[in-house]
């Protein structure tokens, strides 16, 4: 919009303000010119009709129900209510963010007290004086490391529905000089509402950035139609797509290598005893994200995986009863929970009286799990952090009380949640702080199920007529993850790992040892089953075990299943040796590879 039309339209709408805000006595006059204009009085009404649903775009007032036009904002703020959006800058070192903030905190308090009792001095509600003191008294300054009560990333979320007060915003740097720039510098915002930068930056985001992204265009409805913005968006998805046949490119590339590898190999089928190194979870050695670490996190930003642990009773009640029936270890204690997913045992932490809990998940879940805790109003205590536990400083986090995460994956050790948990706790923990678990223990044991090794096995030896040895072989290298009976159970429970979690490092996550197993029964054996279970001894006033052995309640870890190539005939009283090793896998420290020599059979698994 060139500067002649921009006069044009102020001029407009000026005259458009008369028509709308005209008394009851000029309704004569207009009546007639109506007649005189027929069609084409018709037409104009129409169109500042059109304008006049526009309006409700103009903000609203944060102190009075008055609707204030863009380029009025400072001027109204300070000759009406006396707040000096300049001041207020200097006092707080205010940037765009703050503002935000600021403006969602104001309308959060004002939906609790009467904000036309703010400028009354005599009424001395808590709420009030915290406004006057923070908002009006310039004087005071801030206190040397006092932080305003909006400084908390919670105020991000919109208070009001449609706040187009959120869009304003204007670079107080350079104003400092001349206040009355405000309004000069402001007044182009009579062409199109202008959006700031950084909620103008989540307003474009495609929608499969997540949930934040939407939950502010849903907020906002801000209407982006600016020839800039529309070009802005088509080159944002530009280079999302982009990107996106990059990542797919490098992915092949990467998969061909591995192929070309194997081709060339030297052939050597030795298995390789050299230690093992676990990395942190994210980095392939060069310092860079894992390509894969980028598909397990997005894994979780669905909400059937979520669903599925959530409606896990024995795995969610267990938390819950380790929780809450130790209420006198979590009151007035700060918690971290790891990967919190939808914000559960965060919300149990604070009904058992924590007073801060810090709940960490780069995930998109974790924009579901504010709204769930605001729903649940939880969020005076829940401070959410969507980062990876690397990138969040000791200066975001102190040390805390107690740290809480449900890290077990398949077989406890998938995944590779667990040397995350560890790391939090040399990072965040203090040193007599309580953990949640604070134990695990893995074990394995002999299976005998004829129908079961049929079905998943013996069944590519006849396929219709045919045998099918290469899939046969297949199947056997993956490691199956599915529920056991109990009556399949032919030895001896043979405990193969114990981790004290406060003391664990790494290197004690690595499986590499010789172990006997007791026959119970004659039989053929078919498989050996592993599984798992983790205690919560930290709690004073109650213990509590989760256990996800064949034996116990079902739940979504079931079991761990390794087939024998074929079956193995043993007798009750039988002492079987079996050699177990299992590490990361090569080619992703979250996978597992296992190597099992039992009998005249050595098997290799691998669970990705």
């Amino acid at each position: 919009m060139n500067p002649t039309q921009a006069d044009e339209v102020k001029s407009k709408m000026s005259w458009a303000d008369r028509i709308l805000n005209q008394d009851e006595s000029d309704s004569a006059s207009s009546s007639d010119y109506q007649s005189s204009k027929g069609d084409e009085y018709d037409d104009e009404v129409q169109h500042w009709e059109d304008l006049e649903e526009d309006f409700s775009n103009i903000p609203l007032c944060l102190f009075c129900q008055e609707h204030i036009n863009v380029s009025d904002i400072y001027t109204h703020l300070k000759d009406d209510h006396n707040l000096d959006l300049l001041e207020l800058q200097k006092k707080y070192k205010m940037d765009q963010e703050s503002f935000i903030k600021m403006v969602n905190w104001v309308r959060h308090l004002g939906k609790s007290i009467s904000l036309d009792k703010l400028f009354d001095e005599t009424d001395q509600d808590l709420k009030l004086v915290v406004m006057r003191n923070v908002l009006f008294d310039y004087s005071t300054g801030k206190p040397s490391g006092v932080k305003p009560p909006w400084d908390d990333d919670k105020w991000l979320e919109p208070s009001m529905e449609n706040d187009m007060f959120l869009t304003y915003w204007l670079d107080f740097d350079d104003k400092e000089d001349d206040p009355s720039l405000f309004e000069n510098s402001a007044s182009v915002a009579t062409e199109a509402p202008q959006v700031s930068p950084v909620v103008m930056d989540l307003l474009v985001k495609d929608e499969s950035d997540g949930a934040l992204g939407s939950d502010l265009r849903r907020s906002f409805r801000i209407k982006t139609t600016t020839p800039e913005i529309e070009q802005a968006e088509a080159c944002a998805k530009d280079v999302r797509d982009l990107e996106a046949k990059l990542q797919t490119l490098q992915i092949k590339n990467q998969k061909m290598k591995e192929v070309m590898s194997r081709i060339a190999g030297d052939g050597n089928s030795k298995e390789d005893k050299s230690p093992v190194t676990m990395r942190p979870c994210d980095d392939n050695g060069d310092g860079k994200p894992s390509s894969h670490d980028e598909e397990y996190f997005e894994s979780y930003d669905g909400i059937d995986i979520h669903a599925e642990m959530l409606k896990d009773h024995p795995r969610t009640l267990a938390y819950k009863r380790a929780i809450l029936n130790n209420k006198k270890d979590f009151f007035g204690k700060r918690v971290l929970d790891l990967g919190c997913g939808t914000g559960i045992l965060s919300m149990f932490c604070v009904d058992a009286g924590a007073e801060r809990v810090c709940a960490v998940d780069i995930s998109k879940i974790i924009f579901d799990a504010m709204d769930i805790c605001y729903e649940n109003n939880k969020e005076e205590h829940i401070t959410f952090f969507h980062k990876k536990l690397e990138d969040i400083g000791e200066d975001e986090i102190a040390k805390v009380d107690i740290l809480i995460s449900e890290f077990m994956g398949y077989f406890l050790l998938f995944e590779g949640m667990l040397s995350s948990y560890t790391q939090a706790r040399d990072k965040f923990l203090k040193p007599e702080g309580s953990m949640y678990p604070n134990c695990a223990d893995m074990y394995i044991v002999a299976v005998s199920d004829e129908d079961d090794y049929q079905n998943n096995i013996g069944t590519w030896n006849n396929m219709h007529g045919y045998k099918m040895s290469v899939l046969k072989r297949k199947a056997l290298l993956e490691a199956c993850v599915k529920s056991m009976e109990p009556c399949a159970i032919a030895s001896e429970e043979v405990p193969i790992k114990k981790l004290d979690l406060h003391t664990c490092k790494n290197r004690d996550l690595i499986i590499d040892d010789t172990f006997q197993l007791k026959i119970t029964r004659t039989c053929s054996l078919t498989a050996i089953c592993g599984y798992f279970s983790v205690g919560f001894n930290d709690g004073k006033q109650y213990k509590e075990v989760l256990s996800t052995s064949p034996n116990a309640p079902l739940t979504h870890w079931k079991q761990t299943v390794f087939y024998l190539p074929e079956r193995m005939n043993v007798s009750e009283g039988d002492v079987v040796p079996i050699e177990f090793r299992c590490t990361p896998h090569p080619e992703c420290d979250r996978w597992l590879k296992v190597v099992m020599k039992i009998g005249r059979y050595s098997c290799t698994f691998e669970m990705k």
